[in-house]
């Protein structure tokens, strides 16, 4: 990957700080906005994704468990489903825990696929390359401008309200203000 930096294989818009989002078949879908995410201890798929893919949720096998985020909020599971995810000639049967959350991802693959892919990854480069049946490598490369193009959604429709308590100032007044000299000659 360092080789593909250095040449300037990237196909991507630089710079960046994107998310790596990739597209691949999960069951017999084409699965769009697929996240990525190393810092995700448990692969996700959420309810209304399989909606849109059509699949019965009585297939979900129900769970009492209930999913921690890394800021100590937990949501509840609906259950899990294992589902064949398909890329590059490999097909690997992923048990994905199942939540019903508004999000803008379709299903977010964390550690144990990359783990179980024997895939390695990155983010700067916007790919996963993992070595396929044939003893070859396969690079699936990441979307960034989807990426970004959400990211930049979602920023503006969290319209950030700043609330100043009343009496205090937003600037300092006039006699607070402290003359400052930028060289000897000025006082």
């Amino acid at each position: 990957m360092a080789d593909e930096a250095r040449r300037g294989n990237i196909d991507i818009d630089q710079p960046h700080n994107d998310p790596l989002l990739v597209e691949l078949q999960i069951g017999t879908c084409e699965v769009t906005r697929v996240l990525i995410d190393t810092g995700s201890s448990v692969d996700l798929i959420f309810r209304q994704t399989l909606i849109k893919m059509m699949l019965d949720l009585k297939d979900i096998k129900p769970s009492s468990r209930a999913l921690t985020g890394f800021n100590g909020s937990s949501t509840q599971l609906l259950g899990s489903i294992r589902l064949n995810v398909f890329i590059g000639g490999v097909s690997k049967l992923v048990k994905f825990s199942v939540i019903d959350t508004k999000t803008h991802y379709n299903a977010i693959l964390g550690t144990l696929w990359l783990h179980m892919m024997k895939a390695v990854l990155s983010t700067y480069l916007q790919c996963v390359k993992f070595p396929t049946r044939e003893g070859t490598v396969f690079t699936l490369k990441g979307n960034n401008l989807l990426a970004r193009s959400m990211l930049i959604s979602d920023f503006k429709s969290q319209q950030v309200a700043f609330l100043v308590e009343p009496g205090k100032k937003l600037s300092p007044q006039k006699e607070e203000m402290i003359q400052v000299g930028i060289d000897a000659e000025t006082t």
